[in-house]
This record gives C-alpha cells, structure tokens and sequence, in this order.
C-alpha cells in the first residue's frame, strides 16, 4: 500500500507503518520502534511540503514527524514544547493518539537561568523552582504515557 500519511475524513493522518509491536513492513516483521526528539523537525525545511509550511510549533513539529515511515515514539523538551504559547500535556497526548504516535520520554531541560545549577544552584529560591520544574515535567510524562517514570508526591 501507500505508505506516506494522507488526511482522512476526519482530519487525522491514516496510519503510516511506524514499527514496533510485531508490525509487519514490507513483508518484514519490524520490531523496533524508532524515535525522534520533536525538535528535530525544525531542520531541514526544504523536505517539508510547502503546502503545510510554516513548520514553527510542536504540534507542527509533531505533524511532520507522523509522516515518518517507521518512526513510532516522540521525545519532547520540558518545558520549552509545553506552556502557554504551545500546549498542554494533555493537548500534546490527544494529538499523538490523533497521529499514531506514542512519547516516548520528557526530556528535561532547564532554562537557561539555570546556568550556574539547577538543584544545586546557590539560591535557594533558584533550586526550589528547579524542583517544580522537574515535578511539572514528571507530571507531563505520567500524562503523555511515558513509561519511564512516575510523578510522586
């Protein structure tokens, strides 16, 4: 069959063989599953269809990582792909289940204020917010699926 994503009816992308699970590809069984950080979607533009240009935000970023043949786990930064201007964990988990797609991991990344320390900044107000920081991003793993961890109190 056609194995690039195309818009169904209801303005999802068909399934397109991500791997992993025992999928069959091509005949082969596939077994593993592939993954990418969703940034990496900001790079080579030139590969994007211009029809669906401009490539600037996660969900975007996410869209053009559903086209993938064989990719089948996201990787996203805390907090830099959530928040106000982009989405919340739950909206970036409705959108993966849109597209087929699982996350694989919340990689935390502190804001550059954090230069000199996060949990072990001189500040104590600088290190008690690293600590929320890292709570929120947990949190957005348990959300989003991610097995690696949990978020406890």
């Amino acid at each position: 069959g056609d194995e690039c994503a195309s818009s169904s009816s209801s303005g999802t992308l068909k399934a397109v063989p991500r791997g992993g699970s025992g999928d069959v590809v091509d005949g082969n069984n596939f077994p593993f599953m592939f993954g990418s950080r969703i940034n990496s979607m900001k790079d080579r533009l030139d590969l994007v269809d211009p029809s669906s240009l401009p490539v600037s935000t996660p969900r975007d970023y996410l869209l053009r990582q559903s086209t993938i043949r064989g990719l089948g786990c996201v990787d996203f930064n805390y907090p830099q792909h959530f928040g106000e201007e982009h989405w919340t964990p739950e909206e970036a988990r409705e959108a993966l289940d849109e597209v087929d797609l699982v996350a694989g991991a919340v990689c935390l990344r502190y804001p550059s204020k954090f230069a000199r320390g996060a949990m072990n900044h001189p500040e104590e107000d600088m290190r008690r917010e690293a600590i929320e920081i890292t709570k929120q991003a947990a949190e957005a793993a348990r959300i989003l699926g991610c097995n690696e961890g949990e978020a406890r109190e």
